[in-house]
């Protein structure tokens, strides 16, 4: 029962919302014709933030021209308007992956499940993410969640204390 208020204490002061370091971050950037590589090597030199991506799908030969002082939203939409890279801004890191056109628009539905443990209690905050993606959520008082997933993703279960799990989505029903 500690344990449980604990974490209700914990998840209420997680859940106040405030301007973000994304929004309250200027990064003075002024490049012109360089790569992406080295236009976010400067980024990070003159910020706090750092990027994480697969240089294999992130084309980081590809020549930008940036002049912006602004926040990091504005100058990445700069760099990545009308390419198919789409960011996540999470905390100081950039999550950079290729944005993949849904084949079908049948084939993403809505999963949802309840979050227990070994005893069957059911655990609040656990995060629940699509792996390989910035998708996820984390479960409620009741230990539910809801995320919208294809078949064939491996949904990644992790919880502080807890060994993480990795499922994969087998079906759309059931």
């Amino acid at each position: 029962m500690k344990i449980s208020f604990m974490l209700l204490f914990f998840i209420a002061f997680q859940m106040h919302a405030a301007t973000g370091y994304a929004q309250k971050t200027n990064v003075p950037i002024h490049l012109s014709n360089a790569t992406v590589e080295i236009a976010l090597s400067q980024i990070e030199k003159k910020s706090d933030y750092v990027f994480l991506y697969n240089s294999q799908t992130i084309n980081t030969k590809r020549l930008v021209s940036i002049d912006n002082e602004s926040d990091i939203t504005n100058i990445l939409h700069d760099m990545f308007g009308g390419t198919n890279v789409k960011y996540a801004v999470v905390n100081n890191q950039i999550i950079l992956s290729a944005n993949k056109p849904n084949v079908t628009q049948n084939s993403e539905f809505q999963l949802k499940g309840i979050v227990q443990d070994a005893q069957g209690e059911t655990l609040i905050g656990v995060t629940v993410q699509i792996e390989g993606t910035a998708i996820g959520t984390i479960t409620g008082l009741d230990g539910g969640f809801t995320i919208n997933v294809q078949k064939g993703n491996t949904l990644v279960v992790s919880y502080v204390g807890y060994t993480t799990q990795k499922i994969k989505v087998t079906d759309t029903k059931s």
